[in-house]
C-alpha cells in the first residue's frame, strides 16, 4: 500500500510539509528526484515498476510504466523501510509515439502564454501485485511548463578543461516555488561530469524569476566530444535545452549544443633536432581517440601511444629550423588579452589598440564569443587566424558595449 509521494534530498516547496504527499512544480523535461513512501515493495528496488496514470479521456485507462530504474534510484531506495526512489521521466517519454499529433504538439507549446500542466497518479507494481495509494490525492505528480527552466545557450559553445563558461538560464517560476533559503539549481553536468562554480557563485547568490541570467562555471575534466550532452538540473527536474542553444557549422553539416576539445597542459621538450627521431610526451585531458594526430612545426609526429591524459609520439625530419618569436598559423583558438585601466576611469579604445592599458591576463578562446566577465571596466584584445571554409566573399560583424575596433 502506498502512502504518499515526496521530494528526495529534503527539497521543500512553499506551503508543503514533510508528510503532505503529492508533488507539483515539476519540469516537463523530467529529472525530478522523488520518494514513493509505502509498504509491500519487492526487496530489490529494481523489482518494483512505477506506473503513472493520467486522468484524461484522451489517454484512456492505460497507465505509463516508467523505464527501468536507474542505478542512482536503486542506491537511494530503502524498500525495507518503505521508501522507493523514483526519477520522473520527461513528458515526451511519457506520451511516447502513441499520442496523436495534436496532443504531442500541445505538450511542447509551453513557451506560449499560459501554463501547460499534466497531473498523474502514481502506483507501483511489486511482483505482479499492484500497490495503490490510500489517498489518490497524496500520490499525485504534477508537471508544469511554468516550472520548466530553459537553457538558452552556453557561451562559448566550444570549451576545454578548466575553461570558464557562462550558462544562460531562465529559471522561470522555479525560484518562486521554493522556500527563500533554497536555490533552484542543483547541478550542471556535461556528459555526466559536474561543472565547478566554486568562487564564482556562493550561497548569497539568488536566481531571478522569469529572467535569462548567466551562471558562470569552470568546465570539468571532459572527454573530447563533438556534441556533449548538457543537463541543467533544477530541484523540480531538468531544464529544457532550447533551439537557441544549438550551433552549427557554416554549411549545417554538423550541429551541437556544446563541443568539448582536448587540452594540452605540458610538453616534455620545447627544443629538438631537425633530423627528427625524438620522442615527445604530451600530457593533458581528452587526449584519447583513434584519430589522434600530432604536428610539430607542420611536420607529423608519429603517435606511438595515447590515453585520456597522455600522448607519446616520435618527431619527423624537418626541412629547416623553427621560426621563433612570431605566432604560428594553424594553431586553434583566439588569444584574448584582458586590460583594465587604473582607478575608476574607463578604458580608451586607443589604449587598447596600442596595448598601453593595465594588463591583467591572457586566455585562450575557442571561438570569437567572449564570456561575461566581472571586470566591468575592462577591455579585450583578441587576435588569431581566420581559415575560410570555402572560396568566396566574407563579411565580418562586430558587436560590443561602448566601443570596438576590428
Amino acid at each position: 500500500m502506498l502512502e504518499s509521494v515526496n521530494f528526495l534530498q529534503g527539497t521543500r516547496y512553499r506551503n508543503q510539509t514533510a508528510d503532505s504527499g503529492s508533488v507539483g512544480y515539476l519540469s516537463l523535461e523530467g529529472g525530478a528526484e522523488l520518494f514513493i513512501d509505502g509498504s509491500g515493495y519487492e526487496s530489490f528496488p529494481s523489482g518494483n515498476d512505477v506506473k503513472m496514470l493520467m486522468d484524461d479521456v484522451a489517454f484512456g485507462d492505460n497507465p505509463f510504466v516508467a523505464p527501468v530504474m536507474s542505478s542512482d534510484d536503486e542506491f537511494s531506495s530503502s524498500t525495507m523501510t518503505g521508501a522507493l526512489a523514483f526519477t520522473t521521466p520527461s513528458i515526451e517519454t511519457v506520451f511516447g509515439l502513441s499520442v496523436n499529433d495534436k496532443l504531442q504538439t500541445a505538450a511542447w507549446e509551453h513557451l506560449a502564454d499560459g501554463d501547460v500542466s499534466y497531473v498523474f497518479t502514481a502506483s507501483v507494481n511489486a511482483d505482479d501485485v499492484d500497490l495503490a495509494c490510500t489517498s489518490a490525492s497524496k500520490c499525485q505528480v504534477k508537471y508544469s511548463s511554468s516550472y520548466t527552466a530553459r537553457l538558452y545557450d552556453v557561451i562559448p559553445n566550444q570549451v576545454y578543461n578548466d575553461q570558464k563558461a557562462n550558462f544562460m538560464i531562465n529559471p522561470v517560476a522555479t525560484k518562486y516555488a521554493l522556500n527563500d533559503d533554497m536555490e533552484p539549481i542543483q547541478s550542471i553536468k556535461i556528459d555526466g561530469t559536474n561543472v565547478d562554480w566554486e568562487g564564482l557563485m556562493d550561497n548569497s547568490y539568488r536566481t531571478p524569476d522569469w529572467t535569462v541570467d548567466d551562471y558562470p562555471a569552470y568546465i570539468g575534466d571532459q572527454k573530447a566530444s563533438k556534441d556533449s550532452k548538457v543537463v541543467v538540473k533544477m530541484r523540480g527536474g531538468n531544464a529544457m535545452n532550447l533551439g537557441t542553444s544549438t550551433h552549427c557549422t557554416w554549411d549545417s553539416t554538423e550541429c551541437w549544443t556544446l563541443r568539448t576539445h582536448p587540452k594540452i597542459d605540458s610538453i616534455s621538450a620545447d627544443t629538438g633536432y631537425t633530423t627528427g627521431g625524438q620522442e615527445m610526451t604530451l600530457t593533458g585531458t581528452g587526449l584519447s581517440g583513434t584519430t589522434a594526430e600530432v604536428m610539430v612545426d607542420g611536420v607529423a609526429c608519429v603517435v606511438t601511444s595515447n590515453t585520456e591524459t597522455e600522448i607519446k609520439c616520435v618527431t619527423g625530419e624537418a626541412a629547416g629550423v623553427s621560426t621563433t618569436g612570431v605566432r604560428q598559423p594553424n594553431v586553434q583558438g583566439l588569444r584574448s588579452e584582458y586590460y583594465d585601466p587604473s582607478g575608476n576611469s574607463y578604458i580608451d579604445i586607443n589604449q587598447l589598440k596600442a596595448r598601453t592599458a593595465n594588463y591583467i591576463r591572457t586566455d585562450l578562446l575557442t571561438q570569437f564569443e567572449p564570456i561575461h566577465d566581472s571586470i566591468w571596466r575592462a577591455g579585450r584584445a583578441m587576435s588569431g587566424y581566420f581559415k575560410a571554409p570555402a572560396t568566396g566573399n566574407f563579411r565580418f560583424l562586430l558587436a560590443c558595449e561602448d566601443s570596438c575596433y576590428l
